[in-house]
C-alpha cells in the first residue's frame, strides 16, 4: 500500500497515541516537515527538519504526561496510529526521544469537555517504515 493511498472502504479512522504502555483516543493529529528554499527558485538550500506533531486528546492524561511537558529534559519514544474498523492498522507513525513543547489543558463547560493539546519535537521518526532522522547532537 501506498504511504498516502488509504483504502476507501471505511470513511472513518481511528486514532491512538501510544506512550509509555498507555492508549489514548486523538481527536486531532497533526505532523509537519519543512525544508528551506532560496526565494527566487524555490529551489532547496538546506535540510529537511521537522517531525513536529500535535496531537489534541479529549480524555484525562496520567502523570507521567503532565511530568513530560514539565521537565524540560525528558524524552519519551511511542507511537501513532491510524485503524480502521475493517481494515486494522493503515498508517503508523513511531517517533524516538521526543520532547513534550507544548501542553495546555482546556475545560469548556458548552459541551466539548477536557481537552488536551500536546506538541511533541521528536528526534527520529518513522512514518510508515520510512525514517527520518533531526540529527540532534548530543546535550
Amino acid at each position: 500500500m501506498n504511504m498516502f493511498n488509504f483504502p476507501q472502504i471505511d470513511s472513518s479512522i481511528d486514532v491512538s497515541f501510544i506512550v509509555d504502555g498507555d492508549e489514548y483516543e486523538v481527536q486531532q493529529f497533526k505532523i509537519g516537515f519543512h525544508q528551506p528554499v532560496d526565494s527566487i527558485k524555490n529551489q532547496p538550500e538546506g535540510e529537511v527538519r521537522g517531525g513536529q506533531m500535535m496531537l489534541l486528546l479529549s480524555q484525562t492524561v496520567k502523570s507521567n504526561i503532565y511530568a513530560w511537558a514539565l521537565k524540560p529534559w525528558t524524552k519519551k519514544t511511542g507511537a501513532i496510529i491510524l485503524k480502521t474498523g475493517t481494515s486494522g492498522v493503515i498508517f503508523e507513525i513511531a517517533f524516538t526521544n521526543a520532547y513534550c513543547i507544548k501542553f495546555h489543558r482546556s475545560v469548556n463547560a458548552l459541551g466539548q469537555g477536557l481537552n488536551t493539546t500536546l506538541i511533541l519535537s521528536p528526534e527520529k521518526v518513522s512514518v510508515n517504515g520510512i525514517e527520518f532522522d533531526n540529527c540532534w547532537t548530543s546535550m
